[in-house]
């Protein structure tokens, strides 16, 4: 499961990178800050160790800056739970954690013939990426215009992949390969409502993974939304874990807790 998380991690690394962010790891967790205001984009990773130190460092820090935040937890985390509970804030939906043994897994379907999945390689392939990522997700493509950056293309082990379709861009994948762990990992899957259906979804995250195993990767790891987590299933992963998410808004970062309550 460590390199699992790793993968999930380096993915939030190259964001950070990618929007002019900041990363700051101690013993305590792992802080990444892209300066969207989303709060998936602002997070603390909680490393089990003190999980309340490591909380009330992140909600000081995104206090400040105004900014929605989230905790990501591997396992139930008590502080996490009760940092919440004290600022009225339920925990989200588990977030399933999949894998894949890519050195077994059963030969891919292929690509649907109208579609065309390449990786960006330009300012303008982002662009595109964004624009499908607001309508996949249903938000404001500006949201993460910050990822217009020529660092979001810089590194090969993390990969923007776009689907196009007679020109247009109708899905979306990310790959990050951590390659001394051997794992690749596919995120922030996207199709456009009116593509879906179509076996878009499932071609740009298996170019993530054929890509991964090109570069010696043995395992692939995602998580699965409730409309991706069937389609996981039919591709052979099988769920090892859950994520445990709480997502605060700015007025309540900026409300710490004094650590001796706990």
């Amino acid at each position: 499961m460590n390199s699992l998380h790793v993968n999930h991690q380096t993915f939030w690394r190259h964001m950070a990178r990618g929007t002019g962010g900041s990363v700051h790891e101690t013993v305590d967790g792992l802080r990444i800050f892209t300066g969207v205001v989303a709060a998936p984009f602002n997070q603390i990773h909680c490393h089990g160790t003190d999980d309340a130190a490591a909380i009330d460092q992140a909600a000081s820090y995104f206090g400040d800056r105004r900014m929605p935040w989230r905790i990501v937890c591997a396992a139930p985390s008590p502080s996490a739970h009760r940092y919440a509970e004290q600022h009225g804030v339920s925990q989200e939906p588990l977030y399933p954690i999949m894998a894949l043994d890519l050195t077994t897994a059963a030969p891919t379907l292929p690509c649907p013939a109208e579609l065309t999945v390449t990786a960006a390689v330009s300012i303008e392939d982002v662009r595109e990426f964004i624009d499908c990522a607001g309508a996949a997700f249903g938000h404001d493509p500006e949201l993460i215009e910050a990822m217009c950056r020529p660092q979001t293309l810089a590194d090969d082990d993390f990969r923007l992949y776009l689907g196009r379709v007679d020109g247009r861009c109708v899905a979306i994948s990310v790959g990050v390969g951590v390659r001394e762990h051997g794992t690749i990992g596919a995120y922030f899957v996207g199709v456009r409502p009116e593509a879906r259906g179509r076996g878009y979804g499932r071609a740009v995250t298996e170019r993530a993974l054929a890509d991964g195993a090109t570069w010696g990767a043995r395992t692939a790891v995602l998580q699965a939304t409730p409309a991706g987590y069937p389609v996981y299933l039919k591709m052979g992963f099988a769920q090892v874990g859950d994520y445990h998410l709480w997502d605060f808004a700015p007025a309540e970062s900026s409300q710490r807790i004094d650590s001796s309550s706990r």
